[in-house]
């Protein structure tokens, strides 16, 4: 497991989580609360396995462009 983990190239797996991220966001832009979108987006990526850790740091990003 260990070795597939160092495999694994983060640059390409944030990209891939922004542009999911980024898909999500659009798809709720009839919510006017934010925290309902941002809870409703940090559980489709974990859902789709990405760690929460993970989720921030790119949500964080997006949100700050």
């Amino acid at each position: 497991i260990e070795s597939a983990l160092l495999q694994v190239d983060t640059a390409k797996a944030q990209d891939k989580l922004s542009s999911l991220l980024l898909s999500k966001i659009k798809s709720l832009s009839g919510e006017t609360d934010p925290m309902a979108v941002r809870a409703k987006v940090f559980r489709y990526a974990m859902g789709r396995g990405y760690s929460y850790q993970d989720i921030i740091e790119v949500y964080d990003n997006i949100r700050r462009d």
